[in-house]
C-alpha cells in the first residue's frame, strides 16, 4: 500500500519526493563544502561551543548532585519526620 493505499498513485508521490530529496541533499553538500573550505573557523567555533556546553552541563550536574545530597542528609526538611 505504497503512497496512501492507492489513493495517491506512485506517479503523484514520486515527484515531490524527488524534489524534497534534491533540496535536502543539495543542502547537505553545500554545508559540507562550506565546512571544508572554512575548516579552521568551523573547528574554532565548534571548540568554543563544546566548551560552553560542557561548562553548562557541569554546572547542572553539580546542582543536581548538591540538591540530591542535601535531601539525603535532610538539609531542606524533606526527610524530617
Amino acid at each position: 500500500m505504497w503512497g496512501g493505499g492507492g489513493v495517491w498513485g506512485g506517479g503523484r508521490v514520486v515527484p515531490p519526493l524527488v524534489v524534497a530529496s534534491a533540496i535536502w541533499y543539495g543542502a547537505l553538500v553545500s554545508v559540507g563544502h562550506f565546512a571544508g573550505e572554512n575548516a579552521e573557523v568551523v573547528v574554532e567555533r565548534a571548540s568554543r561551543g563544546l566548551l560552553t556546553v560542557s561548562a553548562v552541563l557541569a554546572i547542572v550536574l553539580l546542582a543536581v548532585w548538591w540538591r540530591a545530597r542535601r535531601r539525603a542528609v535532610g538539609g531542606d526538611g524533606a526527610g524530617a519526620a
